[in-house]
């Protein structure tokens, strides 16, 4: 008989000590369920949030018109090449450029000069054309250490071209049939690369891809400049 209670009083002590811990346990996971929920009662914070969600649609809006006018934008865009007389040749990027109603071509400057003089004839050839346009050399820059690295060259056959705009990121470049998405530094770039416009999210061209990238200011005023 007392083995008897002996056993009763043991089970009876594990299920007090089970429902003990059960207990324990629901208390605990209310007490996680009540403090994880988090109001937001800071009308700052919530106007920053409604702002940085506007933002985001406009910017989303604003990329899809950009690759929408893709096609027209990558027209003003130029290969640029010339085959020098040792056999060897050189190859870059340019772009057309309206400013104050006339159409200049734009390259960089280190294209058109190295250090045996300013090579002749190079040839421009745009996106989705067959044919070659041989431009006169205005004027230039070579100091791209300085960030002005530029050439600037006109030719008749050149009736539109891209305009200036404000420096705001994202910032594009717009190569020979593509564009691609400048991602910090500009100072890493691709054979061939180099002349490449530099747009806005509006589409509107803000620099020249160099070694880093010239500000399209030093190419207006050696246009203004020009006799």
């Amino acid at each position: 008989m007392k083995k008897i209670l002996i056993i009763l009083l043991l089970i009876t002590s594990i299920l007090f000590i089970g429902c003990s811990k059960e207990i324990i346990v629901d208390t605990t996971a209310k007490t996680v369920t009540e403090t994880s929920i988090v109001k937001i009662e800071d009308n700052t914070k919530i106007n920053e949030l409604e702002k940085q969600l506007k933002h985001n649609k406009d910017e989303l809006e604003k990329c899809q018109e950009l690759i929408s006018n893709l096609n027209e934008l990558l027209g003003n865009t130029y290969f640029v090449y010339q085959k020098k007389s040792d056999g060897s040749w050189i190859i870059g990027t340019g772009f057309s450029l309206k400013y104050k109603d006339k159409y200049y071509l734009i390259t960089a400057g280190h294209i058109v000069e190295n250090e045996y003089g300013v090579f002749k004839n190079l040839g421009f050839k745009a996106n989705f054309s067959n044919d070659w346009i041989y431009p006169k050399l205005l004027t230039y820059g070579n100091n791209f250490q300085f960030g002005r690295d530029f050439a600037v060259f006109y030719s008749a056959k050149v009736k539109e071209g891209l305009i200036l705009g404000d420096y705001i990121l994202p910032a594009f470049i717009l190569g020979n049939g593509k564009i691609n998405l400048i991602k910090g530094s500009t100072d890493k770039t691709f054979d061939g690369e180099s002349g490449s416009p530099i747009i806005n999210i509006n589409g509107e061209v803000i620099g020249i891809m160099t070694g880093g990238s010239t500000n399209m200011n030093y190419v207006t005023e050696a246009i203004d400049n020009l006799k």
